[in-house]
């Protein structure tokens, strides 16, 4: 597991850190020289959606926080259809 905090939002971070190339979109040969398959936990950010459709064996899981959201504004939006969601807090560690 590798959190990448990086001030730019953009696709060369992503290909950088997550092994990438640039020209094709896919995933860089693993070190036996086989496909690699990645998982990336991330907010619904573009760059993140776009390589998730282009990259063969990478998978976009987007963040419970930020999936909750979009549940908490249908809500908003329809009182009489709001659903009990659970209480998902930030892990504040130990």
């Amino acid at each position: 597991m590798c959190f990448v905090v990086d001030p730019a939002r953009s696709g060369q971070v992503l290909a950088r850190h997550a092994g990438i190339d640039e020209e094709t979109g896919q995933l860089t040969a693993g070190a036996d020289g086989g496909p690699r398959r990645l998982v990336i936990s991330s907010d619904f950010c573009k760059v993140y959606e776009s390589a998730g459709k282009k990259a063969d064996g990478l998978v976009n899981l987007y963040c419970w926080a930020h999936v909750r959201r979009h549940f908490v504004r249908a809500g908003d939006a329809n009182p009489l259809q709001r659903i009990r969601l659970p209480n998902i807090r930030p892990y504040k560690g130990r």
